[in-house]
């Protein structure tokens, strides 16, 4: 529903103070003026990854009206995210657990067209061991897929890649489905990608109601036009993570009539027989380690505290490398 004292303020400022070359204090003199308003105003700023200039008007004990300075046209077309360069440029998704800087510094050293380089910086033994060991190991959930994503990490390290995508896409799926029966979202139960991208706008919602629209303990309060994911991905980076695999799964995951190769129907349905590339089982990790976190809201890596634990999964995912280079050294003999 539309606050109609909010609306007359943005349509004020934007339709009329905008226009003119005001200083920020004439612009609240302004607002204080043509309202009559007691309230408190002030120039502020809004967002998390990316800082906007607002003009800030205490509502009430517990929220503040906030209106951006630029209107959202003027967000939206500044300069992709990541999350959308990655995508659209490179159909990659902006991974969680993964630090920002180690991103850009694997862009910067590497060349971006040769992904699997990308994602082979960053998805080694150590980081599935340290996963596997920690966030995975946080939720009953997961956990009840845990044989399953060990045994398609256990093909993956011995290269049957076939066997290791089609085991980890029915693990994706599977825990999308948990999930939203477990906080009991509707979601289309004949279909497959409905589950995976209802569970990431769960999280998403509630990030943006819990975190992206509040400020210490008030509410933040947003002109309607804001309130879009265009917007939002340009002020907040966890925000253009959950919009890249929200939109990856719609338009490559799990789109129907697509020739990209690592796609759910095409898949299963027999008809694609160049899925199995090292790449596409990066991309499904990716896929798996977004619903590890829409499940246990879990957000940054953790370190490993049961070493034990840690160090046989290691061992084991060792052996099975090393008996792999083993068996590739016979087969040249």
């Amino acid at each position: 529903m539309t606050d109609k004292i909010l609306n007359g303020y943005y349509h004020y400022y934007n339709n009329v103070l905008k226009k003119k070359s005001f200083t920020d204090e004439q612009v609240v003199k302004e607002i204080k003026t043509r309202f009559d308003s007691k309230l408190e105003i002030k120039i502020s700023s809004w967002g998390r990854t990316s800082k906007y200039k607002t003009i800030e008007i205490k509502k009430d004990e517990y929220s503040d009206y906030v209106i951006p300075m630029l209107n959202p046209n003027e967000i939206i077309t500044q300069k992709m995210t990541l999350g959308q360069k990655l995508r659209e440029d490179y159909q990659w998704v902006l991974p969680p657990y993964i630090q920002m800087r180690i991103i850009y510094e694997m862009i910067r050293k590497r060349e971006i067209n040769d992904l699997e380089l990308l994602y082979k910086g960053t998805y080694n033994t150590g980081y599935f061991v340290s996963q596997l060991a920690t966030i995975y190991s946080d939720s009953d959930l997961i956990k009840n897929y845990m044989s399953l994503i060990e045994e398609s990490i256990e093909c993956f390290l011995f290269k049957k890649y076939a066997g290791a995508i089609t085991l980890l896409l029915t693990v994706v799926e599977g825990i999308s489905r948990d999930f939203c029966d477990s906080v009991q979202i509707s979601y289309n139960k004949q279909g497959s990608s409905s589950a995976f991208c209802r569970a990431i706008q769960y999280r998403k919602e509630i990030w943006k109601e819990s975190i992206l629209f509040r400020a210490g303990n008030r509410k933040i309060i947003l002109p309607i036009d804001y309130l879009n994911d265009e917007v939002l991905i340009k002020v907040d980076e966890a925000m253009d993570m959950f919009v890249s695999f929200e939109q990856y799964g719609v338009d490559y995951l799990y789109k129907s009539n697509t020739n990209f190769s690592l796609n759910r129907h095409s898949i299963l349905h027999g008809v694609n027989k160049d899925y199995y590339i090292p790449i596409n089982f990066y991309r499904l990790f990716s896929c798996l380690e977004m619903l590890v976190l829409v499940v246990t809201n879990i957000f940054m890596a953790r370190t490993i505290d049961d070493h034990e634990k840690a160090y046989k999964l290691f061992k084991k995912f060792d052996y099975i490398e090393n008996a792999r280079a083993i068996q590739e050294s016979a087969d040249i003999l």
